[in-house]
């Protein structure tokens, strides 16, 4: 054996070595036995009230939550502050994707009101587009007959296509909006669970809620690439010719040919 790999294992003895005392000490304060180590992992006010439990019955655990008895093993308040960071975390990257959506939404309007104001106006006030086809419709989807639009002039204003994707785009981003709200109300319910002081969760559960604040955290990443991509759609690929010639390449200069 290496001096090296001799002194990682005396390293990991002492470090287990201490671990098994700070779980023999919590073991011992919660049956009453005072070993002067509980106040290691409680808060300024569980501390006083355990010392004044102590004075009346004797008891370790007078005056104070499970939740407070429960930190005082190292590794499940190591476990359960690691949650409460990510959580807090996970949950102020909800609330900047809820303004960030929220923001975008607004950008939505403004460019869906610059196109009903483009957008030609029918003898009776309606507002409407025309598809691609060139077939006219209201905002409303109803088609409207050749003869009202005669005399219209269409160059410059938006299509209908055009315009029903800001629609489709607007709707989109109040869904993700929605589900915004539902993960930072799973968020605060986590936050709730973790804090039960009458019941708290167990180690297991804890991981579990560090692993589902990831998991929302994960999602936002999705969310606000969708959200962007609905603001700023990427340019369409380049239409191509037939037989999958690019219109560069039909456009190459013949060979020439001599005669």
């Amino acid at each position: 054996m290496s001096n090296t790999d001799y002194f990682n294992d005396i390293v990991r003895a002492q470090a287990e070595a201490r671990r098994q005392v700070d779980f023999d000490d919590s073991q011992q304060e919660l049956r009453g036995v005072e070993v002067g180590r509980i106040g290691r992992f409680l808060s300024p006010e569980a501390r006083e009230a355990a010392k004044e439990g102590r004075g009346g019955s004797g008891r370790s655990d007078a005056g104070m939550t499970a939740l407070e008895i429960a930190l005082t093993q190292a590794d499940y308040a190591e476990a359960f502050h690691a949650a409460e960071k990510e959580i807090r975390e996970a949950q102020k990257i909800v609330d900047d994707l809820q303004d960030d959506i929220t923001a975008t939404i607004e950008k939505m309007d403004s460019r869906i009101e610059e196109m009903l104001d483009a957008a030609a106006t029918l003898p009776d006030g309606t507002k409407a587009f025309m598809d691609e086809n060139g077939d006219v419709w209201t905002v409303d989807g109803d088609r409207v007959d050749q003869a009202i639009v005669d005399g219209i002039e269409w160059d410059g204003r938006p299509s209908l296509e055009t315009y029903q994707s800001q629609i489709a785009g607007r709707e989109r981003l109040q869904e993700l909006s929605a589900e915004g709200d539902g993960l930072s109300l799973r968020l605060g319910e986590i936050n709730n669970e973790l804090h039960n002081e009458d019941h708290p969760p167990s180690k297991e559960e804890i991981e579990a809620y560090r692993a589902e604040s990831q998991s929302v955290v994960e999602r936002y990443g999705e969310m606000k690439k969708e959200a962007d991509s609905i603001l700023n759609p990427p340019p369409e690929p380049s239409r191509q010719l037939d037989e999958g010639l690019t219109a560069q390449a039909a456009f190459q200069p013949l060979p020439t040919v001599d005669y």
